[in-house]
């Protein structure tokens, strides 16, 4: 277990220059040990992610080798550590910290209970039948863990889709379903071991329960599977492409205030129109090595510091692929104004790029 976790350390800390090298569209693996990856990793909010996570595992790979008091109370934090750094970034992070507790809390319970079967094969293989004090600690504190699960995930993804319709128009939403059918079988396993399996566990023997829990072990990797995938597909639906249209928006770039950004393989434009002080619509083109790109979510952060403005965040909602758009009062001062914009790629992928542009007078 403590291999495992030291593992899941240095996997998490290998992130950092894969998502620096995505970024800057790198060749792999030579550039894993390329230090610009690394410089350009550390603006998206993955290299934080990375690195708490990494630390979190590290402390748990430590306390399951040493002995004495603080090894529990050492695990323990090093598991909230781990799980708090998960929601450092993707959909949570964008979310706010109502969806980042949320996410924590999942990860806490989903590790708790998944995580549990390698310790309760070992314990039934060599206590047999006078396992079942321990199993059944174990379904005690599970019941509750469970309805934390289904509760997080379930307001998680919900709150990512436009409507109910999506869970079955979108792959996202498809991909929520399988998660829900999955998650619906360990439950009725979960509930035939603790309704069946365990009462009989002194009499019987722990075959029965081995299997069980065997068998929710493979279906729970399977579960993890369609999370992975689920973590780097865009939760809206696709539309057409109109290159017309596009055309249209950039030409009217000329005569307007607009900024443009690059970071890598990505490029942004912002628009602003009127370009005064008052209600502007914020137009937003998204570029990957020069075609459209449909990040999961795009954030634009608002901030004129002379004035004391700072951090209007805005939702930007997508028109069509590449074309992201917010119409609002925010630019309310004339002055020098900078824009942050954030692009949720996907679950282990959310890039910044900053921006300046000009806001005049109103006529």
């Amino acid at each position: 277990m403590a291999v495992a976790a030291l593992a899941g350390a240095v996997v998490a800390l290998l992130t950092i220059p894969v998502q620096g090298g995505a970024m800057l569209a790198a060749s792999f693996p030579s550039a894993l040990f390329d230090p610009t990856v690394i410089v350009a990793a550390s603006t998206s909010t993955v290299f934080l992610r990375c690195v708490v996570t990494g630390v979190g595992m590290a402390v748990v790979a430590g306390s399951l080798v040493v002995a004495g008091r603080t090894a529990q109370p050492a695990g323990l934090l090093g598991v909230v550590i781990a799980a708090v750094g998960l929601s450092l970034s993707g959909h949570a992070a964008v979310g706010g910290w109502p969806m980042q507790a949320l996410l924590a809390a999942h990860a806490l319970v989903a590790a708790y209970w998944l995580g549990a079967f390698w310790p309760l094969l070992v314990l039934l293989a060599h206590e047999g039948g006078e396992a079942s004090p321990a199993v059944r600690r174990f379904a005690a504190l599970a019941i509750p863990a469970v309805a934390i699960l289904l509760v997080s995930g379930a307001i998680q993804a919900l709150s990512h889709m436009p409507g109910w319709a999506a869970l079955v128009t979108t792959t996202y939403g498809q991909l929520v379903l399988a998660k829900l059918l999955g998650a619906s079988v360990l439950l009725a396993l979960a509930a035939v071991n603790h309704l069946r399996l365990t009462p009989t566990l002194p009499t019987q023997g722990p075959t029965a329960l081995s299997r069980s829990i065997r068998a929710e072990g493979l279906i729970s990797i399977c579960v993890l599977g369609v999370t992975a995938v689920l973590s780097v597909t865009p939760p809206q639906v696709a539309t057409r492409h109109d290159p017309g249209h596009e055309h249209n928006a950039h030409h009217q770039a000329d005569a307007k205030q607009n900024a443009t950004a690059q970071l890598g393989a990505w490029t942004v434009h912002l628009l602003v129109d009127p370009g005064r002080t008052g209600s502007n619509r914020l137009i937003l083109h998204v570029e990957r090595d020069g075609h459209p790109a449909v990040p999961a979510e795009v954030w634009l952060e608002l901030s004129n510091e002379g004035t004391g403005v700072v951090g209007l965040r805005r939702r930007m909602v997508a028109t069509q692929p590449g074309t992201f758009v917010h119409e609002g009062p925010e630019l309310a001062v004339p002055g020098p104004w900078r824009a942050r914009a954030e692009l949720l790629v996907s679950d282990f992928e959310q890039i910044s790029m900053h921006l300046q542009f000009e806001v005049a007078p109103a006529r």
